[in-house]
């Protein structure tokens, strides 16, 4: 039976890469129109704004819309996909480490398989990338690094996202940080995949590079314009053959995450800004989607 991931057609690959780093950058788009993607969700005591993430940002793309700074300054505290400020750097690396290094007696040509490799490895060489220096690590680590390579060049980092941002203005501003799951969660998204199923990752990756910008662009006008409908086409529609991936990488977080915004609601004393990755944000299974069944007010922002 052949992997599910060689169905996958053409596009979708750089798609869900960047959906999976749950990076949706910003462009720069000149007006009034620059509303994000910002929902107040209330209950009777809580307000809670959650706000569509931009993850991976150049310097400039500052100023962001309005709106973040606003509702920030109406937030007690932030909630984020993970609690940055108490990130442990060792135990980080120790767990990436773990994750990350190929098995003894193993390299990435080995658990790609030859024919895989190859094919990666000319890709790679178009690209002025040598993938025998990543021989000790798994395929989908190695994609991520190819990954953040490529929009590193571009003039994009994590330093300029809107987590860090908004990190470094709730630690001088002592407001309290935390997280709705754990790095270790995240990163097993890529991990629990299977050998056959990375190495198809890391070379469709490698293959559709070249289509970066061009997708990067397209997402960036529609998250600056606040076009959920354009958002939701780029982005949901991808997965409309892939049901089991959807309910994997998307549903199952949604609804986690529904459940610990609930409780917020129901029993929580402050306001939160709460940042997540907008595609969570979008559809009918999508968080602000679900927190509406429950009765919650929603508005747009």
């Amino acid at each position: 039976m052949s992997s599910p991931i060689s169905r996958y057609s053409r596009r979708f690959f750089i798609r869900i890469t960047l959906f999976l780093l749950l990076i949706l950058p910003l462009a720069a788009v000149a007006g009034p129109e620059q509303r994000g993607l910002v929902y107040a969700v209330q209950s009777d005591e809580v307000t809670l704004y959650l706000t569509g993430s931009i993850h991976v940002l150049r310097e400039d793309d500052y100023p962001l819309p309005a709106v973040l700074s606003e509702v920030y300054g109406k937030s007690d505290a932030l909630i984020m996909e993970i609690d940055l400020d108490d990130l442990d750097p060792l135990e980080s690396a120790a767990l990436i480490r773990s994750l990350a290094m190929a098995p003894n007696g193993s390299d990435l040509r080995s658990l790609m398989g030859e024919a895989s490799f190859n094919r990666s490895m000319e890709s790679a060489l178009a690209l002025g990338i040598d993938l025998e220096r990543f021989g000790e690590v798994r395929p989908w680590f190695a994609a991520l690094m190819v990954l953040e390579w490529s929009l590193r060049k571009a003039g994009y980092s994590p330093e300029n996202g809107v987590e860090q941002h908004f990190l470094r203005q709730a630690i001088a501003d002592k407001k309290p940080i935390e997280g709705l799951e754990t790095m270790e969660q995240q990163l097993n998204i890529f991990a629990s995949l299977s050998d056959a199923e990375q190495g198809m990752f890391l070379e469709k990756t490698l293959a559709e590079l070249d289509q970066l910008t061009d997708e990067i662009d397209k997402l960036l006008v529609a998250w600056k314009t606040g076009d959920d409908g354009v958002l939701e086409s780029l982005l949901l529609d991808s997965f409309d053959e892939f049901p089991e991936l959807f309910d994997e990488l998307v549903d199952q977080r949604n609804q986690a995450w529904d459940r610990q915004l609930t409780e917020i609601l129901r029993h929580g004393v402050k306001d939160y800004m709460v940042i997540v990755g907008a595609l969570h944000l979008l559809g009918e299974r999508g968080v602000i989607e679900l927190l509406r069944q429950r009765g919650f007010e929603v508005r747009r922002l």
